[in-house]
């Protein structure tokens, strides 16, 4: 959970009652320029499911992410939900 606290994600902003949800606007600040976040080798500590949520939630406001490294965590299939939702990006 630390870890991504760490990266500072941006908070998903509420939606406006009769604005269009589909339309996003895009900053060009230097922290929503990330293209890679490397998770790896958490297995001793271990990956909880709100640290995953939290990650998930900050990635919609993150436009270049192409990459997330979620390597040595021991994620079983109970993380699947959440491992799924990472592919909506």
């Amino acid at each position: 959970m630390e870890a991504i606290e760490q990266l500072n994600l941006p908070k998903p902003q509420p939606k406006e009652k009769g604005k269009d949800s589909k339309k996003k606007v895009i900053s060009i600040a230097p922290e929503l320029l990330i293209m890679k976040i490397d998770l790896s080798g958490f297995r001793t500590t271990g990956v909880s499911r709100s640290s995953l949520k939290e990650l998930i939630d900050g990635l919609d406001g993150l436009p270049c992410i192409r990459s997330i490294n979620l390597r040595n965590n021991g994620l079983t299939d109970d993380y699947e939900r959440e491992i799924l939702a990472l592919f909506d990006y």
